[in-house]
């Protein structure tokens, strides 16, 4: 979702997906697939985000995300990617959008362990341009003028006594980051990763006054640990900040290999509690339910958030859906 509004400055948060993983691009660049220690060369990703369909009145969200990587050079102790990123993030009734168009590379690099990577500590870094445009149309919306009290209802042939405006913001970004990597075995890891969006410090105008796209800071941990036979413990931590408005989200996933096979799918279960630092105070906003399987080739994943917050009111705690589809090919 989008928030905007206008003052001395532009405030605002970019959408933000509950499924947040270690390997999201979005939230940082340097968030690639590790050629060094994958068979993967080229990979897909789909995600959706459908939100806020279960207020009665006022705009509904979908956003959307398209992304795609290669690896161009791995060798035993380094490996560059390249990709591309296409997101859209659209209300229903077309009046506030968000669209943004992003190339990007990483470059990974092993500094100890050996040849079958066990004991091995690696950084990425990694970096994207955008191409952003943001969108408002007040045309699609009704105004005081517009009620009709004979009949209490919406007439949009009556006069609004506004100036109606269809206004395109397009502005280019910067976004850096980092990622490190402790591989113990296949399979078993810590990783620590931070980005910065917008480094540049885009500006946009309007109503002939330039505003400032604030800097979105991520920070991401997550490690998978040996639970049993068969059986792995991820427990993740996600931290996103922008111009004053933050989200903490905790997470706790166990996945369960369906049989023994070298490739077999898992299944993944999980739950997550996001914590916003809303107008009012710090509050738990919603509770997060994920579901998903994995295979080395593919990957997809449910995820559902149960409003916690007072917004429960009007949403019958239902926050949002998404659903993620990933595909990668090997070179084996």
């Amino acid at each position: 979702m989008v928030v905007l509004g206008f003052s001395i400055s532009l405030y605002g948060q970019e959408p933000i997906f509950s499924i947040s993983t270690s390997t999201d691009t979005y939230l940082n660049p340097a968030n690639t697939f590790n050629a060094i220690t994958s068979d993967a060369f080229l990979k897909f990703d789909v995600q959706f985000r459908d939100q806020w369909n279960s207020v009665r009145s006022g705009d509904s969200y979908a956003t959307s995300k398209l992304h795609a990587e290669y690896n161009i050079y791995e060798s035993q102790y380094d490996a560059w990617n390249m990709g591309v990123i296409f997101l859209s993030d659209q209300s229903s009734a077309r009046s506030l959008g968000y669209t943004t168009f992003q190339l990007l590379g990483s470059y990974s690099r092993k500094l100890t362990g050996d040849r079958r990577n066990r004991d091995s500590h690696m950084i990425t870094l990694g970096g994207a341009f955008g191409f952003n445009q943001m969108s408002s149309s007040v045309g699609n919306l009704w105004f005081g003028r517009q009620f009709d009290l004979n009949t209490f209802s919406i007439d949009n042939s009556l006069m609004t006594g506004e100036e109606f405006r269809n206004d395109s913001y397009n502005y280019n970004s910067l976004n850096i980051g980092g990622r490190w990597t402790y591989l113990i075995e296949k399979g078993i890891y810590y990783t620590a990763a931070l980005a910065i969006s917008n480094l540049n410090n885009p500006s946009v105008s309007s109503l002939n006054q330039d505003y400032l796209i604030s800097p979105r800071i991520v920070f991401q941990s997550e490690a998978a640990m040996y639970l049993s036979d068969g059986f792995e413990h991820i427990p993740a931590l996600t931290f996103v900040s922008q111009n004053g408005f933050w989200q903490l989200v905790p997470s706790y996933k166990v996945s369960i290999d369906i049989n023994s096979d070298e490739d077999a799918f898992s299944l993944l279960a999980g739950v997550g509690v996001r914590a916003v630092n809303s107008v009012e105070s710090v509050m738990a906003d919603a509770v997060l339910f994920n579901l998903g399987l994995h295979s080395p080739n593919w990957s997809f994943c449910f995820n559902f958030d149960m409003n916690i917050s007072s917004l429960r009111t009007f949403t019958n705690s239902n926050g949002a859906i998404e659903l993620a589809l990933g595909y990668s090919l090997t070179r084996n």
